[in-house]
């Protein structure tokens, strides 16, 4: 009889794995794309921005996306050793693949 021996939800993304010197790249993409999901609409990047009240300019220097990148690192690790620790001998993983 199989048992559960743990549960994670984690959220992923590209930045997860792209150093933060490199985040520009992901920004360029963003303002190709037209369609931007944000609280049940959909916004081209410029109103996007609008949306959110000029966006995060004030979170783009490099020691703040190091320090969030750290810390998403961190967390990561975290749900790594916690996965190992709980003995599973089998995964389902679960996702919409975007």
């Amino acid at each position: 009889m199989a048992r559960v021996v743990g549960a994670f939800g984690v959220s992923h993304g590209p930045l997860l794995t792209t150093p933060p010197d490199q985040w520009h790249q992901r920004a360029n993409a963003d303002k190709r794309n037209p369609r931007h999901a944000y609280r049940g609409a959909y916004y081209d990047f410029p109103s996007l921005l609008a949306a959110r009240n000029g966006g995060f300019a004030d979170q783009l220097d490099i020691a703040t996306k190091t320090k969030r990148y750290d810390a998403c690192q961190a967390a990561v690790a975290e749900v790594a050793r916690r996965y190992a620790a709980c003995g599973a001998n089998a995964a389902i993983i679960i996702g919409n693949d975007q």
